[in-house]
Protein backbone atom coordinates (compact mmCIF):
# COMPACT_ATOMS: atom_id res chain seq x y z
CA UNK A 1 0.00 0.00 0.00
CA UNK A 2 1.25 3.52 -1.14
CA UNK A 3 0.31 5.21 1.84
CA UNK A 4 2.71 3.33 4.48
CA UNK A 5 5.38 3.96 2.24
CA UNK A 6 5.06 7.28 1.73
CA UNK A 7 7.75 9.75 3.10
CA UNK A 8 8.08 13.45 3.48
CA UNK A 9 11.21 15.38 2.73
CA UNK A 10 12.02 19.23 2.86
CA UNK A 11 14.40 20.66 0.38
CA UNK A 12 14.57 24.37 1.00
CA UNK A 13 11.20 25.97 0.69
CA UNK A 14 9.90 22.72 -0.87
CA UNK A 15 8.43 19.64 0.66
CA UNK A 16 8.32 16.32 -1.48
CA UNK A 17 5.84 14.11 -0.58
CA UNK A 18 6.89 10.75 -1.73
CA UNK A 19 3.99 8.03 -3.05
CA UNK A 20 4.80 4.69 -3.58
CA UNK A 21 2.82 0.91 -4.32
CA UNK A 22 -0.80 1.20 -5.35
CA UNK A 23 -2.65 4.04 -4.22
CA UNK A 24 -6.83 3.03 -4.78
CA UNK A 25 -10.30 2.99 -2.90
CA UNK A 26 -8.89 0.83 -0.33
CA UNK A 27 -6.34 3.37 0.99
CA UNK A 28 -7.89 6.75 0.20
CA UNK A 29 -9.01 7.46 3.55
CA UNK A 30 -5.48 7.17 5.21
CA UNK A 31 -3.83 9.17 1.58
CA UNK A 32 -6.22 11.85 2.16
CA UNK A 33 -5.52 12.65 5.95
CA UNK A 34 -1.74 12.80 4.93
CA UNK A 35 -2.32 14.96 2.35
CA UNK A 36 -4.74 17.03 4.21
CA UNK A 37 -1.88 18.03 6.82
CA UNK A 38 -0.14 19.37 4.37
CA UNK A 39 -2.61 21.86 2.62
CA UNK A 40 -1.44 25.07 4.79
CA UNK A 41 2.27 23.82 5.34
CA UNK A 42 4.83 25.18 2.96
CA UNK A 43 4.57 27.59 -0.08
CA UNK A 44 5.83 24.89 -2.53
CA UNK A 45 4.67 21.27 -2.24
CA UNK A 46 5.77 18.35 -4.97
CA UNK A 47 3.99 14.86 -5.27
CA UNK A 48 6.69 12.29 -5.76
CA UNK A 49 5.36 9.49 -7.78
CA UNK A 50 8.63 8.11 -8.96
CA UNK A 51 7.93 4.87 -7.52
CA UNK A 52 4.24 4.69 -7.93
CA UNK A 53 2.93 1.28 -9.07
CA UNK A 54 -0.63 2.28 -9.85
CA UNK A 55 -3.81 5.04 -9.15
CA UNK A 56 -6.96 4.82 -9.46
CA UNK A 57 -9.52 7.71 -10.28
CA UNK A 58 -10.53 8.32 -6.78
CA UNK A 59 -7.38 9.20 -5.72
CA UNK A 60 -6.23 11.49 -8.98
CA UNK A 61 -9.72 13.40 -8.44
CA UNK A 62 -8.44 13.77 -4.83
CA UNK A 63 -4.74 15.11 -5.90
CA UNK A 64 -6.51 17.31 -8.44
CA UNK A 65 -8.79 18.66 -5.40
CA UNK A 66 -5.67 19.38 -3.21
CA UNK A 67 -4.16 21.15 -6.05
CA UNK A 68 -6.93 23.36 -7.09
CA UNK A 69 -7.32 24.00 -3.21
CA UNK A 70 -3.85 24.67 -2.64
CA UNK A 71 -3.99 27.15 -6.19
CA UNK A 72 -6.78 29.05 -4.26
CA UNK A 73 -4.62 29.56 -1.69
CA UNK A 74 -1.97 30.80 -3.45
CA UNK A 75 0.48 27.73 -2.80
CA UNK A 76 2.14 25.84 -5.87
CA UNK A 77 1.97 21.85 -6.28
CA UNK A 78 3.45 20.03 -8.75
CA UNK A 79 3.06 16.35 -9.38
CA UNK A 80 6.05 14.72 -10.59
CA UNK A 81 6.07 11.47 -12.22
CA UNK A 82 8.83 11.91 -15.14
CA UNK A 83 10.86 9.18 -13.75
CA UNK A 84 8.14 6.42 -13.81
CA UNK A 85 7.52 5.13 -17.32
CA UNK A 86 4.55 3.05 -16.34
CA UNK A 87 2.93 6.30 -15.07
CA UNK A 88 3.24 8.51 -17.56
CA UNK A 89 1.90 6.42 -20.41
CA UNK A 90 -1.52 6.14 -18.29
CA UNK A 91 -1.72 9.43 -17.59
CA UNK A 92 -0.92 10.82 -21.01
CA UNK A 93 -3.41 8.11 -22.75
CA UNK A 94 -6.02 9.33 -20.20
CA UNK A 95 -5.33 12.81 -20.73
CA UNK A 96 -4.71 13.40 -17.17
CA UNK A 97 -0.87 14.73 -17.83
CA UNK A 98 -2.86 17.49 -19.76
CA UNK A 99 -4.59 18.31 -16.60
CA UNK A 100 -1.92 17.98 -14.38
CA UNK A 101 0.43 20.37 -16.43
CA UNK A 102 -2.41 22.83 -17.02
CA UNK A 103 -3.78 23.44 -13.17
CA UNK A 104 0.13 23.34 -11.63
CA UNK A 105 1.34 25.43 -15.00
CA UNK A 106 4.31 22.45 -15.47
CA UNK A 107 5.44 20.80 -18.42
CA UNK A 108 8.44 18.86 -16.64
CA UNK A 109 6.35 15.67 -16.76
CA UNK A 110 6.50 15.38 -20.98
Amino acid sequence: MGVENTDLLEQNDSEIFKIEGDLSILNIDEFRENLIKLIDSKNNLVLDCSKLESIDLSIVQLIISLILERNNIGFSTKVDYSDNELITIFFNKTGLSQVFNKITKSNKNE
